[in-house]
């Protein structure tokens, strides 16, 4: 009877204040909602037995206790009161939980998801100088790569490597190096670092054709 009363200041009766779904997405809505589920469950209705009760009857009972005024339903004769506030309060727990639910997904694909969408995107913007730099030695290397290797046909000489560093002014090698300890990614989402190794950190490759060796042995004597 007590969520059927109207508090003193209030235009609403607890059960019609209950009723009333999240409307805004918002971090306190959510703390609201969470306050919510957590007074609807305080009347402990949900973990009730009531298999012997038809779910489409527990349904109908909720229905109109969910589309009728407080009064009306205080007016209402017993056991049918009981039976209406025990069924609209079941249908309120599980509907406020669901609700709760909702608003943290909206939450955290709002404010956390995007929130790090955007910021991937403006590191990924922030590269496209460096891109360009890049692509423009990439273009000047492969150009000279390719004269040179006209000359080569022409000429049936070698490949003068240092010619081919000669035509690309202002360039240091590193640039252009796989193996320069950090690169950029053309999509712009990731960066690779790698330490250089500390010398005699690295085993020297195996003989394929020589003895197997233990874990333990290095291949050294």
């Amino acid at each position: 009877m007590a969520t059927l009363k109207t508090p003193e200041g209030s235009r609403f009766s607890e059960l019609e204040r209950l009723r009333r779904p999240p409307t805004r997405t918002t971090g306190t809505a959510f703390a609201r909602a969470l306050e919510r589920v957590d007074e609807i469950g305080a009347y402990r209705l949900g973990r009730l037995r009531l298999s012997q009760i038809p779910p489409n009857r527990m349904a109908a009972l909720a229905r109109y206790a969910l589309g009728s005024k407080a009064p009306l339903l205080e007016r209402a004769q017993e056991p049918k009161r009981t039976a209406m506030l025990t069924a609209v309060m079941r249908h309120l727990e599980a509907k406020a939980i669901d609700e709760a639910l909702d608003l943290f997904q909206v939450l955290m694909a709002t404010r956390l998801l995007n929130t790090a969408k955007r910021k991937t995107e403006k590191e990924r913007l922030s590269t496209l100088p460096q891109l360009e730099k890049a692509s423009r030695v990439l273009a000047r290397a492969a150009k000279a790569l390719l004269e040179e290797l006209e000359l080569v046909e022409e000429h049936e000489a070698d490949l003068d490597v240092a010619a081919l560093w000669a035509a690309v002014p202002g360039t240091p090698r590193d640039s252009l190096s796989p193996l320069k300890h950090r690169n950029l990614n053309l999509l712009g989402r990731y960066s690779f670092t790698a330490s250089t190794p500390a010398a005699g950190a690295l085993r020297p490759l195996r003989n394929p054709d020589g003895p197997e060796l233990d874990d333990d042995d290095d291949g050294a004597g």
